[in-house]
């Protein structure tokens, strides 16, 4: 019968297999609609499954101090908005893997910010059809599944870079029903 408007955590305890603690995950399932910078303040690793299935998050917006989003962060949220701030490095698997829109209802534009030096498989899977994926920098790895759809979602990738400089191009397998459509070299007008 009491609510509560206050909750500290210590994130210094470890448990679980990983080792880690993930204070986030003690609320999965939330009902917070938008997670702002001011939200996350301070924060530099999103943790592993740290919004797994919050499917009320419609907008997301990370602070430049988050350096790394862990696996299945933010998997099977429904995000219609997101803005990876300017300081990630690293996209770890399925990180966003059907985190975007209702059944195809949306499509959904996503920059990658020139911060970005890895991302993992399936970390984009199952993107919406009509989306696209702008790249500011150049990663130094692409996984070959990042942008993998079993759904036969048709989306665009534009890079800043030429066919061949970075590996593993169109980043989705061959068992893909959909092949992302690249546009290299490209420049915002």
């Amino acid at each position: 019968g009491k609510t509560l408007s206050k909750v500290t955590i210590n994130t210094n305890v470890a448990s679980g297999e990983s080792g880690g603690y993930n204070p986030l995950a003690a609320f999965a399932r939330g009902e917070k609609l938008s997670i702002t910078a001011e939200d996350l303040s301070g924060v530099t690793l999103i943790a592993d499954r740290a919004f797994l299935g919050w499917k009320t998050i419609q907008e997301l917006y990370l602070p430049d101090s988050v350096l790394s989003i862990g696996t299945y962060a933010f998997s099977d949220c429904i995000i219609n908005r997101i803005d990876l701030g300017n300081g990630v490095e690293d996209i770890s698997e399925g990180a966003f893997e059907r985190a975007f829109g209702l059944d195809g209802e949306f499509s959904i534009e996503i920059e990658i910010p020139n911060s970005v030096k890895t991302i993992g498989d399936w970390a984009f899977c199952e993107l919406p059809s009509g989306s696209t994926v702008i790249f500011k920098g150049i990663p130094d790895y692409i996984s070959p599944i990042t942008f993998e759809s079993f759904d036969g979602n048709e989306i665009t990738v534009k890079v800043p870079w030429s066919e061949g400089e970075v590996a593993n191009a169109p980043w989705a397998s061959e068992d893909s029903m959909s092949i992302p459509n690249i546009i290299y070299n490209y420049t915002e007008d």
